[in-house]
């Protein structure tokens, strides 16, 4: 199988949300599967572009609506998110299930499978774990683990990117 990790910025501009949509409808018809989690802006739009092929994870059962079964988070993405987080131990359950969410998006279920590359809107344009900014937002777990993981980051607020992203659409 063939995942990307489809998520972002909750203020995406409305023609980026637009993209993602039509982005996702075509990675699936190429046998791509998204890995996303349900929050409204990006994750939303990838969502609508898919029928079949996704795996959506939650940080809670039910959460934004999503009828996902795919709401249990490992002790082992606590583990890994923690160590993103200066301010871990002092955050409350829900906010570190919000983080925590974020590793199944990237790694998989079992976390054993990788995403193959990961496709995002975020404010600062962020592409590495390096160059994250407070306009990076939620988003920049996600990022945080792909880059570590080293798998490719495509930001769409980046010219540059939307065109790499254009040529895995053709390929």
């Amino acid at each position: 199988m063939k995942f990307y990790t489809g998520v972002g910025s909750r203020n995406a501009p409305k023609e980026i949300l637009l993209l993602m949509t039509e982005i996702a409808t075509i990675l699936e018809k190429k046998g791509w599967t998204l890995r996303s989690g349900a929050a409204d802006g990006p994750d939303l739009a990838f969502e609508n572009g898919v029928q079949k092929r996704k795996e959506i994870f939650l940080p809670w059962r039910g959460y934004n609506n999503s009828t996902s079964t795919n709401y249990i988070i490992s002790d082992k993405a606590y583990d890994l998110v923690s160590s993103f987080e200066d301010n871990w131990k002092y955050l409350k359950e829900g906010h570190k299930k919000i983080l925590a969410y974020n590793v199944h998006q990237v790694l998989g279920k079992k976390l054993k499978i990788k995403s193959n590359f990961l496709i995002c809107w975020t404010a600062d344009g962020c592409e590495s774990y390096e160059t994250i900014s407070s306009d990076t937002g939620g988003t920049r777990i996600a990022i945080s683990i792909a880059s570590k993981e080293g798998i490719p980051i495509f930001n769409l607020a980046n010219k540059d990117s939307l065109e790499r992203v254009k040529s895995l659409l053709v390929a």
